[in-house]
């Protein structure tokens, strides 16, 4: 990975100045920061006429606009590449000082696709690019949608990019040529409800003070299921953690075995757990793919019993154990539950 020397730049970017410099170079991670401070209105202002036409009072709001008054929005983003990885990941902490906005990051992917995916609890779902015509409608159309941990856009062709994110939930597919992924950073109001509701200030959904930000921009060239775009998003959002301990005997007989496995990269894990009565093991995994998955669940002791079970943790069928391994098929979006007993 060729690494540029260190050195401090100014550019500009929406009409602000912004300072970028290089924190960190070597051949495993190089590390970039961006900072800039934003000047932005304040907030909203609007003007109240206030009417007694015929003796009833009423009072009509006009259209608010911006705040000529303007302060700064401190941004710093750290831009981290490691070596070998196969995403680009971002750190973005936000100093919020103004109200009523809406904060974004935008990534123009350029794919010009008609549909793009994005997981969501137990599945990943496909979506349409482009915006139903709601004008005729009650309610308009949404243009912003959910995700857990990514977005993707793929074109058929071998141009694909998935935006990462760690609990950044709401995100916006541009229909543009640009075909632009914004995610929904910050979203500033002063009160919650309808027009129609009685207004109370709620300051703290302005969301002000200190604020951090992960994700991560992911390219790749197939479908988001055969690249297997969730395991880099799981990555991002739920790194391994590494925790020491107190120097005991262990029971292991060498350091690198495994207390459970999963035989199969086209499941995803979402859980092991003890099992509610506490007398079993509960693994839960979930079929992204769009055919059925055979696979086995490891553990690093004998199993006495298995079965499926319900997200109650109500009893299924049994499952067939040999040994320390259990077989289990999972169709197409299901959800599986396995709880396993622990010979003694």
């Amino acid at each position: 990975m060729h690494v540029p020397p260190k050195r401090d730049a100014v550019f500009t970017t929406l009409g602000q100045p912004a300072a970028v410099s290089l924190v960190t170079s070597g051949p495993v991670v190089s590390v970039y920061r961006i900072e800039r401070e934003w000047m932005l209105p304040e907030g909203l202002e609007a003007e109240l006429d206030i009417h007694i036409p015929n003796g009833p009072r009423f009072i009509e709001q006009q259209r608010p606009g911006r705040s000529a008054r303007r302060a700064a929005l401190r941004i710093v983003t750290e831009v981290t590449l490691r070596a070998g990885a196969r995403r680009l990941e971002f750190r973005t902490r936000v100093w919020n000082t103004v109200r009523d906005h809406r904060l974004r990051v935008v990534f123009p992917t350029g794919v010009r696709a008609g549909r793009h995916h994005a997981d969501s609890p137990f599945d990943i779902v496909d979506r349409p690019v482009a915006v139903p015509d709601s004008r005729t409608w009650q309610e308009q159309a949404l243009r912003t949608w959910p995700s857990q941990s990514f977005v993707d856009l793929a074109d058929g062709a071998g141009r694909a990019l998935a935006v990462l994110h760690a609990g950044i939930p709401e995100y916006e597919v541009s229909e543009d040529q640009t075909r632009s992924v914004a995610l929904t950073l910050l979203r500033g109001f002063g009160a919650a409800g309808g027009v129609a509701d009685t207004w109370t200030p709620q300051p703290l959904a302005q969301v002000p003070g200190e604020h951090e930000f992960r994700y991560a921009a992911h390219p790749h060239a197939g479908d988001c299921r055969a690249d297997r775009v969730w395991r880099e998003a799981r990555a991002l959002a739920v790194p391994l953690r590494v925790v020491q301990c107190t120097a005991h005997r262990g029971e292991l007989p060498w350091a690198g075995r495994s207390f459970v496995g999963l035989d199969s990269e086209d499941l995803v894990m979402t859980a092991l757990k003890q099992s509610e009565d506490r007398g079993a093991l509960v693994l839960r995994c979930f079929n992204p793919m769009r055919r059925p998955v055979r696979a086995t669940v490891s553990l690093d002791r004998p199993i006495a019993a298995a079965s499926g079970v319900t997200l109650e943790e109500q009893p299924l069928a049994g499952l067939p154990v040999a040994g320390t391994a259990v077989p289990i098929a999972v169709a197409p979006g299901q959800i599986a539950s396995i709880r396993m007993e622990v010979a003694r």
